[in-house]
């Protein structure tokens, strides 16, 4: 299912571009002086990848540095011609 308003790599990866928020913690950082805690929505319903992964199931979310870097990825339609062709193949 290819998904619209989202941006996809050729290795399968999508990126939903949202304005601006804090981010959501996606592991534990331990240091001599601190340890961050983690998001545990995965560690406590690890279907929720499959169940939901455009919302709920979203592993990480990433601050863009660096608008052009999003150039390099595939808009709905790209992705989904380059899915049929790569499917073609095998």
């Amino acid at each position: 299912m290819v998904i619209k308003d989202l941006k996809y790599a050729e290795s399968h990866e999508w990126v939903k571009v949202e304005a601006s928020k804090p981010p959501a913690s996606f592991g534990a950082v331990e240091s001599i002086k601190a340890t961050s805690d983690i998001n545990t929505k995965l560690n406590d319903s690890p279907a929720l990848v499959n169940a939901s992964p455009y919302e709920d199931g979203c592993i990480i979310r990433v601050e863009i540095n660096n608008g052009d870097e999003l150039k390099i990825l595939m808009d709905p339609d790209h992705y989904s011609k380059f899915c049929e062709e790569e499917d073609a193949k095998h």
